[in-house]
């Protein structure tokens, strides 16, 4: 587990700061989506008020090994064995965006590398040559943004997560069980390639004994891969997964108000 303070001053005039995540990329797959990809760096790059976190597994990496169930056939032949390779890549595309990375998750997929080469690829392979945060599996970030005009604190849960059920609603209440152990206002989750979210509303008294009504967000963050795709055969055929939706989510954190709202 890695821990945060992260502060974001935005310009004067924005209201809102926007997270949008970027998970599950599987840059060396061949139904990696590049056309999204560069839609959502762009999009990030584009936005002074707009940042983003890694949730883990931007390589499929699976390996001609016999101790592996998926079948090296996914990955694009210039990245088969080659984690190298794969994370310049990845340092290379990024590289834009790296002042907008506020950190960067380990995911399964990763540790795989880390299994058969013993190099932790995120920490040496990414956050070290983007010269941003290393967030391990899980992280806890406590989040101060800010615009001259208003301040506000938000807590976040981060995890690249691991389900191997067959529904998002599943995954979706796995995550939402998190906060049971782990206080947050925003709870993120990888791992699933869905993009599912719930805005869920709390009530607790305040020092007045008056009501007072607040939010929390669960999120999965969605993925950069088409399961299903016309000439290649994925793993998701192989275990009889469904089509699913390429892309993101976006956590919007507003000043004004001090509330949050949930784009997917």
């Amino acid at each position: 587990m890695e821990t945060y303070r992260i502060e974001i001053n935005l310009p004067k005039g924005k209201d809102s700061l926007f997270i949008e995540p970027i998970s599950d990329v599987h840059r060396d797959d061949v139904n990696f989506d590049g056309h999204k990809w560069e839609e959502v760096i762009t999009r990030i790059q584009d936005d002074s008020s707009r940042y983003t976190i890694g949730m883990g597994d931007y390589g499929s990496q699976i390996y001609t090994n016999p101790n592996e169930k998926r079948g090296a056939g996914q990955i694009v032949d210039e990245f088969k064995d080659n984690p190298v390779h794969l994370y310049e890549t990845l340092v290379s595309e990024l590289t834009p965006i790296k002042e907008k990375i506020l950190l960067m998750l380990m995911g399964n997929h990763d540790l795989t590398v880390e299994k058969y080469s013993h190099i932790n690829p995120i920490k040496e392979l990414l956050t070290k040559p983007l010269g941003t945060r290393y967030g391990g599996y899980v992280c806890l970030v406590y989040l101060v943004v800010s615009n001259g005009e208003f301040k506000r604190t938000w807590k976040l849960f981060l995890t690249h997560g691991k389900f191997g059920g067959i529904n998002a609603t599943d995954a979706l209440k796995k995550l939402e069980r998190m906060g049971q152990g782990f206080d947050a206002d925003v709870y993120l989750m990888g791992d699933r390639h869905d993009i599912v979210g719930d805005k869920r509303r709390f009530m607790t008294i305040n020092s007045d004994g008056k009501l007072v009504n607040f939010d929390k967000i669960y999120g999965l963050c969605g993925c950069f891969v088409s399961g299903m795709q016309k000439g290649t055969t994925s793993y998701v055929e192989t275990i009889m997964g469904l089509p699913n939706r390429v892309g993101t989510l976006t956590i919007e954190f507003r000043l004004s108000n001090g509330k949050l709202y949930l784009h997917a």
